[in-house]
C-alpha cells in the first residue's frame, strides 16, 4: 500500500478517534449530571406521614408525581440549559464600542474670518435701498455664497461676464443686482464680494480679486419668497459652475439639497407671520 495513502488512512483514524471521545465525554457528563439531579430531587422530598396516602392517585401515570413536583421541572430547566449551553458554539467576545468624539468644528478660513458682515447695522442690505418700509412686518434675509476652490480667487474681470449671463448688472452701492425689468425695477436679488467693503470697483475690475460671493435677497420682496429663492439659487449654480466654485450656505457649510429644504421650509414659515401681520393691521 502506498505510505501516501496509509498516512492519511491514520489520519482520519485519528481524527474519529478524538471525535469520539469527545463525544463520549460529553455524554457521560450529562448522564451525571442527571443522575445528580434525580439523587437531589429525591432527597428534597418529604418521606409519607402515618396519615398520608402510599399511593399515587388512580388516575395518575409513573410518572405523575416527579412531573408534578416543582425541584424536579426547575432541575429539568437547568438540564435543558446545560445541553444547549454544550451544543451552542462559542461566544465570541464583544469589543467595547468606543467613546464618540465630540464633532470637531473646522478651522475658520483666514479669508472667511475677514468677510464683511452684510448684514450688520452699516451693511449694504440696511441701507435706504432695502430697508424694510413697514417695520411692523417682519423681514427674512436669504444668502447663498459662492466659494472660490481655487486660493486665488474670483477674478473682477470674469465675475462680471459670468453675472451678466443671469441678468445681474453692476449698479447702486457698487455691486450686482438682479432687477425686475430692463430698466429701473425693483430689486429681486444682489450680489457682493465676500470680503469687506463688499463692493466691485468698475474702474479697477481687471485687478480685482475676490475669494468668494455672496447672494443674498431680502423678504417680503417684488416676488414670492420661493420664486426668489429658486431664482437666486439658479444663479448661484451658474456662477459656480463657470468660475468653479462651490455653493454654501450663510455659515459657509456646503449646501447640500437639506440645506436647500430648510431654508424653502423658512420661506414658508415667514410668509405665514407676513400673512397674519397684514391681517392684523386689516383690523
Amino acid at each position: 500500500m502506498d505510505a501516501d495513502i496509509l498516512r492519511l488512512i491514520l489520519i482520519v483514524l485519528g481524527v474519529l478517534l478524538v471525535l469520539g471521545i469527545y463525544f463520549w465525554e460529553r455524554n457521560r457528563r450529562i448522564d451525571a449530571k442527571v443522575q445528580a439531579v434525580r439523587r437531589d430531587v429525591q432527597e428534597q422530598r418529604r418521606e409519607p406521614s402515618l396519615g398520608e396516602r402510599d399511593e399515587p392517585p388512580a388516575d395518575a401515570g409513573d410518572g405523575a408525581a416527579e412531573r408534578a413536583d416543582p425541584a424536579f421541572e426547575q432541575a429539568l430547566h437547568e438540564l435543558g440549559d446545560l445541553v444547549s449551553e454544550e451544543q451552542r458554539p462559542p461566544r465570541q467576545k464583544r469589543k467595547k464600542a468606543a467613546p464618540e468624539k465630540p464633532a470637531q468644528k473646522p478651522a475658520p478660513d483666514p479669508a472667511v474670518t475677514e468677510q464683511q458682515d452684510l448684514f450688520a447695522d452699516d451693511s449694504v442690505v440696511q441701507s435706504d435701498h432695502y430697508r424694510n418700509a413697514d417695520p411692523s412686518i417682519p423681514s427674512l434675509i436669504l444668502q447663498i455664497n459662492v466659494r472660490a476652490k481655487d486660493k486665488d480667487g474670483f477674478e473682477g474681470l470674469d465675475i462680471r461676464r459670468v453675472s451678466e449671463g443671469v441678468e445681474l448688472k453692476l449698479g447702486n452701492m457698487q455691486i450686482f443686482h438682479r432687477k425686475i425689468g430692463a430698466d429701473g425695477g425693483p430689486v429681486l436679488f444682489s450680489m457682493a464680494s465676500m470680503v469687506e467693503p463688499g463692493n466691485f470697483p468698475p474702474e479697477a475690475l481687471d485687478e480685482f480679486r475676490t475669494p468668494g460671493l455672496t447672494l443674498f435677497a431680502q423678504l417680503p420682496g417684488p416676488k414670492d419668497g420661493l420664486e426668489v429663492f429658486s431664482e437666486m439659487l439658479f444663479s448661484a449654480e451658474r456662477i459656480a459652475a463657470e468660475l468653479d466654485g462651490e455653493l454654501q450656505d450663510e455659515t459657509h457649510s456646503r449646501l447640500t439639497k437639506q440645506t436647500i429644504g430648510h431654508i424653502r421650509g423658512q420661506i414658508m414659515e415667514h410668509r405665514r407671520k407676513v400673512q397674519l401681520a397684514r391681517s392684523k393691521q386689516a383690523h
